[in-house]
């Protein structure tokens, strides 16, 4: 990743990527009338373009995703010479959102599968691997990896999460999942900021967390993220304190701007945004479907200082990763490289080593393991229906119809992680063979 506009300016650790007011022209290169991408500063409008997502449909019970579009996205601004940022799910696998993408993804182990490698390679190489499949399917942005530290057993969400139950452990594997799926000029979302710990009552409820107990458990992390150059955060549902997460000013500035020096943009989980909150630290809101960032809300309520730095953090990343000259096409023209198949053998083997490596074996009394008819085994009981457990598909049901969406299967957990496998095997299927 050669273009890092903080040092192309002379900055050093801990300064802004951009001097105030070097908005996209000046960014990209181009002065005044100096050809394509140099037509001047961005404009009001186009500021706000890149402050807030599009894609998304209003229905009757919800809102769904427009067939083709990523899942988070923003339009492309030709007269600057700035590329739509394509944001697809998830942190573990590329979303098969329809039927048409069943199959031409791999289905890899879970993040939390993972984290039990202990393996920061291991991580890193599925990082690599991930960062390709994405890129071949025309997205410049990957909303992941996720990062909290395990807190309630029963969270839905523990399944995405690389961290485990320890911070030092998610503290050593974040580094090889971000420089991995980055080096594959795909920009990485780190998730979700901060203590989003549970589901139940998650547009609610409000974690109540001391500095201590903060910088020890919950967010080393994250700091290591920002340490690796993560390229964006995404902040959760809930609240901090009382306050809500995505516009909570002492978590997104002082904490993540600027304790920690994080030089990305700041996104909001979907519909996780409630007010107009450029000032406190929020930089884009998604997906766009709201008023709170609507230029006329955004003009009235946010100081241009604040919409600045939003716009300047959001080009960072987007010239950090030469998506300006890598990005292969804007909604609503992406079907073909939507319909693009990014698996492969290679990829198939490397999911399955992955799953193998996380399976931690505590003790083998008497050399059980492993099984076999040479050992004396004739035969085997397979027993419960996880053994020959179906797929689970949501067959294009959007957010709001029947939860369907949120539902997850024996290979992949459910919600916006959910990869639908194409081509699975199950565990009675592999005993058998």
């Amino acid at each position: 990743r050669s273009l890092h506009p903080r040092a192309a300016l002379g900055g050093g650790a801990g300064t802004r990527r951009f001097a105030p007011g070097f908005l996209a022209a000046e960014a990209l290169g181009g002065g005044q009338g100096e050809g394509e991408g140099g037509g001047g500063a961005a404009n009001a409008t186009e500021k706000n373009m890149l402050m807030r997502g599009v894609g998304w449909a209003k229905t009757p019970s919800f809102w769904d995703l427009k067939k083709w579009w990523y899942v988070g996205g923003t339009r492309p601004i030709p007269r600057l010479g700035i590329p739509s940022l394509n944001l697809q799910d998830a942190a573990g696998g590329f979303r098969t959102y329809w039927n048409e993408l069943v199959g031409t993804v791999t289905a890899w182990p879970s993040l939390l599968c993972m984290a039990a490698t202990w393996d920061p390679g291991s991580v890193r190489a599925f990082a690599v691997a991930l960062g390709r499949e994405f890129a071949g399917k025309g997205a410049n942005g990957i909303l992941g990896p996720s990062i909290n530290v395990h807190r309630v057993a029963r969270n839905g969400r523990n399944f995405e999460y690389l961290s485990g139950e320890d911070p030092y452990l998610g503290s050593q594997l974040v580094r090889g999942y971000v420089e991995g799926v980055q080096s594959q000029g795909i920009i990485a979302v780190m998730k979700h900021w901060v203590f989003n710990e549970q589901e139940t009552h998650r547009d609610s409820e409000s974690s109540e967390v001391d500095e201590k107990t903060k910088w020890e458990l919950y967010y080393p992390p994250f700091q290591a993220a920002v340490d690796a150059g993560v390229d964006a955060a995404m902040c959760s549902y809930n609240k901090v304190g009382g306050t809500y997460s995505c516009g909570n000013e002492h978590e997104l500035k002082t904490v993540l701007k600027e304790k920690m020096g994080f030089q990305g943009f700041v996104q909001s989980d979907w519909w996780a945004t409630h007010g107009t909150w450029v000032d406190r630290g929020l930089d884009q809101e998604m997906p766009g479907t709201g008023e709170y960032f609507s230029e006329a809300n955004v003009t009235a309520r946010a100081s241009p200082e604040a919409v600045d730095e939003a716009v300047e953090r959001i080009l960072g990343a987007i010239y950090r990763a030469e998506l300006q000259n890598t990005t292969k096409c804007s909604p609503p023209d992406c079907e073909d490289w939507y319909r693009k198949n990014v698996t492969s053998r290679e990829h198939v083997a490397l999911a399955r080593t992955l799953a193998a490596e996380s399976v931690v074996l505590l003790q083998n009394t008497g050399g059980l393991l492993p099984l076999t008819s040479a050992g004396g085994v004739g035969r085997i009981a397979v027993v419960g229906a996880a053994a020959n457990g179906s797929v689970w598909n949501p067959a294009g049901n959007g957010q709001g119809i029947a939860d369907a969406w949120r539902i997850g299967d024996y290979y992949s957990g459910g919600g916006s992680g959910h990869v639908v496998a194409g081509h699975a095997v199950t565990a009675l299927e592999g005993i058998t063979r």
